[in-house]
């Protein structure tokens, strides 16, 4: 085997070299067939099927379908709709100059109030349109429709994300966010979670068309879901320094409709902080087996510290990734950033399971960084995050209930896939239409 040699390739394709070993080494190489070399490499990667990826969204379209079916019609034949009805009340208080919290109310002379909403101030003012209306059924009708166009908005920014990948993945895109299992309780019950998703989704979409203060005013809307849409704040600091110019809008909107909500009621914010906020425990967090609530529960803390303890976490994250941008520029591709946000967001407050849609940027931005990189490990960390957002929410809350592995399963799985996501995918080129 005289004249062993090394045989090396540069990373973009350029020409062979070859360089000779010591002959004292020569001796140790034994020659590799070539086919093996190339298997050994690819044996982390896969390509899927044009096929098995117009089947895997066929099946999540129908079955995504069928949930927004059902969650759409039951509140219609059963008056299901409960969370959209106690809101109804509320405002209904609200609507009389009173703010719907009995030790609030209280303060401010108003006795019998037997409301203690969990909903910021801002939110009874956006709360206007939708219950202004007289009667209740163009309540729930006016929900449905937005609801159903915040799905066709994420339907068609998933198709703009994948579509670099064909049609079939293109598909799947439309298909990831209507197969979420949360979408039928969401619908069911009358909540906001895929509204105020939607509107997050409106809010990348318009930072990457560099229209901060239009994005500012959209994440303003999304937080009506605050322990949904606060992470995503972090992406005005991530990117060009303009898009700060949207968290100060977003910022003002809700400080101004916060005014109007107490002007409205006359409510001092001294007695919103003490007799409303602080009054609150938060101890249904600990009952939680999704999302923050699980170890705030299993470990036994104070679901309000814990809350105000993340929300100084993420005070110091958005300062750090400010003072890291301005010193190297872009961190973070808007799609990474959106993921990060999204698996922040899930691990560090309060979800119940319809608010599993928040994990829609995440889910899509492990598909596009799957297809675009094929690597296995980004495959299965979206795999297994589908697993935990699309089961029948039933099955998960026995599965939860019932087995420790589980309860761990569900609440890691957001935070794998971000891990793969920003250890593998490398890609900072946008591949979008």
């Amino acid at each position: 085997m005289a004249g062993a040699q090394l045989i090396s390739r540069s990373r973009v394709g350029g020409p062979t070299q070859k360089a000779s070993l010591p002959a004292g080494r020569q001796a140790l190489l034994l020659p590799l067939p070539h086919d093996f070399v190339v298997s050994v490499r690819s044996m982390n990667r896969f390509h899927p099927p044009s096929l098995l990826v117009w089947i895997t969204a066929l099946v999540l379209l129908t079955g995504g379908s069928a949930y927004i079916a059902r969650g759409v019609l039951m509140p219609w034949q059963t008056n299901q709709d409960v969370d959209l009805q106690v809101r109804e009340r509320e405002y209904a208080v609200f609507a009389d100059g009173i703010y719907p919290h009995g030790l609030v109310a209280a303060e401010d002379g108003h006795q019998g109030v037997t409301k203690y909403t969990v909903y910021p101030p801002y939110a009874f003012a956006m709360f206007a349109p939708l219950f202004a209306p007289p009667g209740y059924a163009p309540d729930r009708a006016l929900l449905q429709l937005l609801s159903l166009a915040g799905l066709g908005l994420m339907a068609a920014y998933g198709a703009a994300q994948l579509r670099f990948g064909g049609p079939a993945a293109a598909a799947l895109g439309v298909a990831i966010p209507l197969a979420f299992s949360g979408n039928f309780v969401a619908l069911c019950q009358g909540q906001f979670s895929i509204i105020s998703t939607a509107l997050v989704v409106a809010q990348i979409w318009l930072l990457r068309s560099s229209r901060p203060h239009m994005a500012g005013a959209c994440w303003a809307l999304a937080m009506i879901k605050p322990q949904i849409a606060v992470a995503f704040a972090l992406l005005f600091i991530i990117g060009n320094r303009r898009h700060l110019y949207g968290l100060l809008t977003g910022a003002a909107c809700l400080a101004g409709l916060s005014a109007m909500a107490l002007l409205w009621t006359g409510t001092s914010p001294r007695n919103l902080v003490l007799n409303g906020w602080f009054s609150h425990r938060l101890d249904f967090i600990a009952q939680q087996q999704n999302a923050a609530g699980f170890w705030i529960g299993t470990v036994g803390l104070d679901p309000f510290l814990v809350t105000a303890a993340a929300l100084l976490v993420l005070g110091g994250m958005a300062a750090m990734a400010l003072y890291l941008n301005r010193l190297t520029g872009r961190i973070l591709t808007m799609e990474q950033a959106a993921a990060v946000c999204a698996a922040i967001g899930y691990a560090g407050f309060y979800h119940v399971h319809y608010d599993n849609m928040m994990l829609f940027p995440l889910l899509l931005a492990l598909a596009a960084a799957a297809f675009r990189c094929e690597r296995v490990v980004l495959y299965a960390a979206g795999i297994l995050l589908a697993v935990t957002a699309y089961a029948e929410p039933g099955w998960t809350e026995y599965l939860v209930q019932h087995y420790t592995a589980a309860s761990w399963l569900n609440f890691l799985a957001p935070l794998i896939g971000a891990a793969a996501l920003l250890a593998t995918d490398r890609g900072s080129a946008d591949h979008t239409a």
